[in-house]
C-alpha cells in the first residue's frame, strides 16, 4: 500500500529536482487529454482514456483545444503579415 499524497509529493519533488514550475500532479490527467485530443484522438477515446462517465465531462478539454488552435492561426496570420510587410517595405 502506498500513501495516497506519495504520488504528488514525489512528482513536486522531480519538478523541484528539474527546476520546473510547480503544477498539481492532477494536471497531467487534464495535459494527457488535451494531447491527445489536439492530435487528433476522438473524444469518445480520450472519454475512456480518462474513465469519465459522462462525455460532457471530457468535453470540457475541447475548448483548451480551440484556444490553442486559435493562437496557432494568430501566429500564423503575424507572420505572413511581417513577411508581406518587409517585402513592400
Amino acid at each position: 500500500m502506498m500513501y495516497p499524497k506519495t504520488p504528488s509529493k514525489q512528482f513536486a519533488k522531480f519538478l523541484e529536482r528539474h527546476n520546473i514550475e510547480h503544477r498539481k500532479f492532477h494536471s497531467l490527467r487534464h495535459t494527457s487529454a488535451t494531447l491527445l485530443l489536439y492530435n487528433g484522438t476522438d473524444l469518445k477515446t480520450v472519454q475512456e482514456r480518462l474513465g469519465h462517465a459522462d462525455l460532457t465531462t471530457t468535453n470540457k478539454y475541447l475548448h483548451l483545444v480551440e484556444q490553442a488552435d486559435v493562437e496557432a492561426v494568430n501566429s500564423l496570420e503575424m507572420l505572413l503579415t511581417a513577411s508581406k510587410n518587409t517585402k513592400s517595405g
